[in-house]
């Protein structure tokens, strides 16, 4: 505390002192926390080095996993890939671990992949609208392509077809556009009989026509297309 003696050196002194103390505990304080937080940050970091050590398996160590387990690190960024496999490994291991790639690939990529394609040709053929149908024709034939890669590179996959399968689905689209086109020209009959003026009558036909045109392009080429096309330049005339 300063006193009013009349030496303001004195007192001036005083308080500098004070002040430079409380500068100093508060630096000090400071780095106190700084440290402690350090050591925190440490100490996490350390924790999740210590529980990630476990997902660092060797290839032995991955071949003797559940398929569960397998399918668990196939989607973990560290796991080996093949290349380092068959760097590192032995014939037997490989085969170990190709065999359960395959198998985890069957028995948890697959279902989505098959339950998406069947989806597909579903709505293909109850669909009314001919832009979902060629949305879906494209998803199909996707996840059809995918399915044949996986048994070509031999997982285990059943997949029954009568005989070429992205044939067949062009012929089931190709059915499936004529049944709009059908059902464009039913709903072109019984709206136009509604309508008073020509104008609108002329306006509907137009619209029509320009529907069973987008159905006749969006045809699949297969050795029926002609006669596709034919039956719908039928209804058109018939407008």
């Amino acid at each position: 505390m300063c006193f009013s003696d009349g030496n303001n050196y004195l007192c001036g002194i005083t308080i500098l002192k004070q002040i430079t103390m409380w500068v100093f505990f508060v630096i000090l304080f400071f780095l106190f926390v700084f440290l402690i937080n350090s050591m925190f940050k440490k100490s996490r970091n350390n924790g999740d080095t210590y529980t990630s050590k476990p997902q660092k398996l060797t290839p032995e160590e991955l071949t003797k996993l559940s398929h569960e387990e397998f399918a668990d690190y196939l989607l973990d960024e560290k796991v080996p890939d093949r290349q380092s496999i068959n760097r590192i490994s032995g014939n037997n291991v490989k085969s170990t671990y190709d065999r359960k790639t395959k198998e985890a690939i069957a028995k948890y990529e697959f279902p989505s992949h098959k339950r998406i394609l069947e989806d597909s040709v579903n709505l293909i053929q109850t669909t009314k609208s001919l832009e979902t149908l060629i949305g879906r024709y494209d998803i199909a034939l996707e996840h059809y392509f995918w399915i044949r890669e996986q048994i070509s590179n031999g997982v285990p996959l059943y997949f029954e077809s009568k005989g070429n399968f992205a044939d067949e689905l062009k012929e089931h689209a190709n059915y499936h556009i004529h049944r709009i086109a059908e059902n464009t020209f039913k709903t072109h009959k019984s709206k136009i009989a509604t309508l008073k003026t020509d104008k609108a009558k002329e306006s509907h036909k137009e619209k029509t026509l320009i529907l069973l045109s987008e159905c006749i392009n969006s045809l699949k080429q297969t050795e029926n297309t002609n006669e596709w096309i034919a039956e719908i330049n039928a209804l058109q005339n018939k407008l």
